[in-house]
């Protein structure tokens, strides 16, 4: 936590031009979001109250269930009018809910509770692949169950039968035979923590990556049947580009738990892994945090289906983007009195300047939604870009010192 305060505090001076802004809700946010396309938003107060925005946050409905007290802890769409939401509560009169829409949130109806595993606890995650079929996890993950007939009846699903001590972190279908689940495990177990496979929607499970540190591993997001991503703990980010039969693994400093993550294509990406909003532009090789109207530690992220719009929830609050969240800007006074670029404004040729003993490592043109439109040799002090179009623009240079970002007007 301390580490995440005090990246919140060095990027103060930059949050004045924020690019992810503060939505006007109802109430505040103590459950789940679910983005269902460019206009859609839903999202969860307890399990009573769920609102739904039709017009990208600018006004809400909302739908009140009969459950007084107990809490729904996820969401999921398979289009724009089908849902699901899942939940319950330990001390509530109804334990393991889930809950259907079927007109884009105008009613909820329930599938079932009180009757599909341990009553002790509420379901915590729900992934659908169509109207009929999808599963849910117990609270705490200890288990898995499915249905293929709409919610009429369910079938616990043993995904390993070895691993007693282990906990389902995250459910993740990309279609509806390819499927993942993430473990995390307590400290002072002999159990590591585990990302697992099913290519027959969930009737056979295969461990592919483990890891035994406590903790483990927290979220998944695909962006197609071959490119997937698994945030972990100490900053660890898994990818796979074969479909999840092998893992790579980096660690993204400074070691924070990446529990919010979202892909909208192979190479854009967005984290929590700084605590605030981040985001990479190289496939999670690079991570740079975003501006944000009143730094909070972020705590889900959702992009729409066109990549550029998108939520996050930080500190029950939910913020909104309409530009891919714009630039990504460290303010590094000392590097700034240290590196220039002249002229500015420029017509497609403009030079870097920048003191003895700064090591650049990388030089990139950005635009204002934080695309990549042009790389530069790393030693290059002079930079041409005449095939730009005119604009406001970014000059992205990493160096040992820190990263920083250098605004180019194009004429």
């Amino acid at each position: 936590m301390m580490k995440q305060l005090f990246l919140l505090l060095c990027l103060a001076p930059c949050m004045v031009s924020a690019q992810w802004t503060a939505v006007s809700t109802p109430s505040s946010i103590n459950g789940p979001m679910a983005v269902v396309n460019d206009s859609t938003v839903f999202y969860a107060n307890g399990a009573k109250t769920i609102y739904v925005s039709h017009n990208a946050g600018a006004t809400w409905n909302y739908f009140e269930t009969e459950y007084e007290y107990e809490f729904i802890e996820d969401m999921d769409f398979i289009n724009d009018s089908v849902g699901f939401a899942c939940g319950g509560g330990w001390f509530s009169p109804h334990r393991n809910v889930v809950l259907r829409t079927t007109n884009a949130g105008q009613s909820w109806e329930t599938l079932t509770r009180d009757s599909v595993g341990n009553l002790q606890f509420l379901f915590s995650e729900v992934d659908f692949v169509s109207i009929d079929s999808g599963m849910v996890v117990q609270s705490y993950g200890y288990d898995l169950y499915r249905t293929v007939d709409g919610g009429i009846s369910w079938q616990q699903i043993v995904y390993d039968s070895t691993q007693l001590n282990q906990t389902i972190s995250d459910l993740h279908f990309v279609n509806s035979s390819l499927g993942f689940l993430t473990t995390r495990v307590s400290s002072g177990t002999m159990s590591k923590a585990r990302i697992y496979r099913t290519t027959d929607f969930g009737n056979t499970w295969q461990s592919v990556r483990e890891w035994d540190y406590p903790g483990g591993y927290y979220t998944i997001h695909f962006v197609n049947d071959r490119v997937g991503y698994v945030g972990g703990n100490q900053g660890v980010l898994c990818k796979t580009t074969d479909g999840g039969v092998t893992w790579s693994e980096s660690k993204i400093p400074p070691g924070n738990a990446i529990s919010a993550l979202w892909f909208t294509d192979e190479q854009t990406g967005y984290s929590n892994a700084f605590g605030v909003i981040c985001k990479t532009t190289d496939g999670g090789a690079n991570w740079f945090p975003q501006m944000m109207m009143g730094p909070n530690i972020v705590s889900a992220i959702q992009m729409t289906p066109s990549g550029t719009s998108g939520f996050l929830i930080a500190n029950n609050i939910l913020y909104k983007t309409t530009n891919g969240g714009g630039i990504t800007y460290v303010w590094q006074p000392e590097l700034q009195e240290k590196i220039s670029i002249y002229p500015n404004p420029s017509r497609g040729i403009t030079y870097l300047q920048y003191n003895v003993g700064i090591k650049v490592q990388q030089l990139q043109l950005v635009d204002a939604t934080g695309k990549v439109i042009k790389h530069f040799p790393h030693d290059a002090t002079k930079l041409s870009f005449p095939e730009v179009a005119p604009g406001i623009y970014f000059l992205r240079i990493k160096t040992e010192q820190g990263t920083l970002s250098k605004k180019i007007t194009v004429q």
